[in-house]
């Protein structure tokens, strides 16, 4: 029996009343979602070197030193790392209330990732209704490239730097209403640049093309000039004259000469990709593991049926459209441009597509001129679309694995604590190279033991007349047993070896 158009809006229209009286209710499970994709086996994958293990030992040897001004690495000032601290800051708060270990590491970034969600829902209540609000989280769980490395559950800058980057974007959207915003966007637009640099910069093209396209450019006063100079230059200002104490300008020279003008001018690291990189991996390559095809269709579905709405000047519509328009565009062309490409380096352009995608699906559900074949189906695709697509973010959660030569270190620390905070020696075949120390093995030697790790492996160990330990596996031992037989196995398990001179 088919339902006529009249009675499946009058089922809408209940529905959406139903989910209206009930925000809160249905908030709180999705942040529950929200929480378990963030935090669900956060401490179970191995540490990767690059980054979090990186930013780990920074944050640790702080901890350690009590320097939180100069980053260092394998306590020696980092100039690998040119970030400024704030993301160390974050990790660094995060081992002391959760522990020194992987979960610690990454905890801060999930929990910034959760506050994203949060604050973006309370935002689009607020303009768009409950249903845009809610169909807005749950894009957000389907942000598959982000759930799936080098953001939220790895323990580097990007979760935090994206999140004071939509922070700096939702000020920015706010300024027509709340003129005084801008300080906000300012203020926000410096918490991203001291945790991820130039990066940042990006913030300052949307900034400017949305002050002018809206016509607030022209609004601005000296005094309103002057006091948002001073809400991102007070914040970037007195960091910098913090920092010069230390090393004078080496830091900054390395952070122009290095991070900015030749990762911009030439692929670093061997990081050169093809001009349409971020096309293809967003959009294109992996569309079938990742939502954002699927977001940016909806987007488009819905600019063609409210584009009435979209260009109109009433409630701020049209200032809105823009800005989130330059939010998603913007970091695209921009490191499109860079001839360094990572993936996530454009991470903060998926933010607005997936919030976009979730305010057309509330509002078409919600527009009761719609007919009721429209909203079913609208409220259809977006539902496909999360599902399935968290779905990908479960199974990739739950994929992740350890590494036993990691754990090991742990181990080591908890079988025989008393033989910490001596020099340590890899005996095995590292990143680098037998005996070298790769950063994610620096990292688990600091935090399980607090060791002082020396490369040079079992031969530098066993001319090290300083109390040390060795690490290293079943086939090396066997190949130096003779020289090591005067020293002392105090742990072993069928792989590894942990040995004290």
């Amino acid at each position: 029996m088919s339902v006529g158009t009249g009675n499946r809006t009058s089922v809408w229209d209940k529905v959406t009343e139903f989910i209206e009286k009930y925000y809160r209710f249905f908030l709180i499970l999705e942040m529950g979602l929200v929480i378990f994709l963030c935090f669900y086996r956060l401490g179970v994958q191995y540490v990767i070197s690059w980054d979090e293990a990186r930013f780990g030992v920074n944050a640790y040897e702080m901890l350690k030193s009590g320097n939180f001004i100069m980053n260092t690495f394998r306590y020696e000032p980092d100039y690998w790392n040119l970030k400024p601290p704030l993301s160390m800051y974050g990790t660094a708060l995060s081992f002391m209330i959760f522990g020194v270990g992987k979960f610690g590491l990454r905890a801060f970034s999930a929990l910034s990732y959760v506050i994203l969600c949060l604050v973006s829902a309370l935002f689009i209540k607020k303009r768009f209704g409950c249903m845009a609000s809610l169909a807005a989280v749950g894009f957000l769980c389907a942000n598959n490239a982000c759930f799936s490395f080098h953001m939220i559950r790895s323990g580097d800058a990007d979760s935090l730097y994206v999140l004071f980057f939509t922070l700096s974007m939702i000020c920015m959207l706010m300024i027509p209403e709340r003129p005084r915003m801008l300080y906000g966007a300012g203020f926000f637009f410096a918490c991203a640049f001291l945790t991820k640099s130039w990066h940042a910069g990006t913030i300052v093209g949307i900034g400017f093309f949305y002050l002018l396209l809206t016509g607030e450019l022209k609004k601005m006063k000296l005094k309103r000039w002057g006091w948002f100079l001073l809400s991102f230059l007070a914040p970037i200002g007195i960091w910098a004259l913090l920092r010069y104490t230390q090393d004078g300008t080496e830091f900054f020279r390395e952070m122009i000469v290095y991070e900015l003008l030749t990762s911009s001018q030439q692929a670093i690291e061997n990081h050169a990709q093809e001009l349409l990189f971020y096309i293809n991996n967003y959009f294109l390559d992996t569309w079938r593991e990742y939502s954002y095809l699927a977001a940016l269709l909806i987007c488009g579905a819905g600019a063609v049926l409210y584009r009435r709405q979209i260009v109109s000047k009433e409630h701020g519509r049209r200032s809105q459209a823009i800005g989130t328009a330059l939010w998603f565009a913007i970091p695209l062309l921009f490191f499109t441009a860079a001839a360094t490409k990572l993936v996530w380096y454009a991470y903060a352009s998926l933010i607005p597509l997936l919030l976009a995608a979730g305010i057309f699906t509330g509002k078409a559900v919600s527009d009761r001129r719609l007919p009721g074949w429209a909203r079913t189906a609208a409220f259809g695709a977006a539902a496909a679309v999360i599902g399935i697509y968290t779905w990908k973010n479960v199974e990739t959660i739950r994929a992740v694995y350890p590494n036993d030569f990691h754990d090991f270190f742990q181990e080591a620390d908890e079988a025989a604590p008393e033989y910490g905070e001596r020099h340590i020696y890899l005996g095995a075949d590292g990143e680098f190279g037998y005996g070298n120390w790769s950063q994610n093995t620096s990292f688990l030697a600091e935090i399980y033991g607090d060791h002082t790790c020396i490369d040079g492996g079992i031969e530098a160990f066993l001319e090290d007349e300083e109390p040390s330990v060795l690490v290293t596996n079943k086939d090396y031992y066997e190949m130096y047993r003779e020289q090591l037989s005067d020293d002392t196995i105090v742990y072993q398990n069928d792989k590894y070896y942990y040995i004290a001179n």
